[in-house]
């Protein structure tokens, strides 16, 4: 495969991938039965684009099911860093002030 049919296909890829997207984003409510099979649809094609069709392991559980997450202590090389991480996010955490304002009581306001 050359470099230009590589590019091309990528920019292909792209192009799919953007057209679920807005397939999604067009679904008016989700919630319904007819938007839940409309965005299994989607889902379905967007696995059967970007998925490699052979991801299950020995054990059954698909590659695409596994999502591998750590704790952010867990990035830092330094000893020191990663107990005071760990000890300012187990006090954040248990801050449940944080978690229970209301709109109108947060200092900030985000429009995503």
């Amino acid at each position: 495969m050359t470099a230009i049919e590589a590019e091309e296909r990528q920019l292909r890829r792209e192009e799919t991938r953007k057209e679920i997207y807005e397939e999604i984003d067009e679904i008016e409510d989700i919630k319904t039965d007819e938007g839940i099979k409309y965005l299994q649809a989607c889902t379905e094609r967007f696995e059967r684009t970007f998925l490699p069709e052979n991801s299950d392991d020995e054990d059954g559980i698909s590659d695409k099911d596994v999502i591998l997450t750590k704790l952010p202590w867990e990035t830092l090389e330094r000893a020191e860093d990663k107990n005071a991480c760990e000890k300012w996010c187990k006090v954040l955490a248990k801050k449940e002030e944080l978690l229970v304002l209301l709109e109108g009581q947060l200092e900030y306001h985000f429009d995503f």
